[in-house]
């Protein structure tokens, strides 16, 4: 689940591994931004510097990929 904040992206992902890592991609496939999640449950990414629009996050932990569409305000 995500929400957001002023300027940041909250994630509420419980991590299965100590190496989980994001990223998000514009819908022309480009990675605008990454990095690692670190904290157990709930993740503050900036997303401040992003334009206002669609966006795909992926999350990785472990071997598995996450995907979900989220709309920048």
């Amino acid at each position: 689940m995500t929400e957001f904040t002023e300027g940041s992206l909250l994630l509420h992902f419980r991590r299965q591994t100590e190496k989980t890592s994001y990223s998000i991609f514009d819908l022309g496939g480009s990675e605008v931004k990454s990095g690692k999640l670190e904290g157990k449950d709930t993740h503050q990414v900036p997303v401040k510097e992003l334009v206002k629009g669609i966006y795909l996050l992926c999350i990785i932990d472990g071997d598995q990929l996450y995907k979900t569409r989220i709309t920048l305000p």
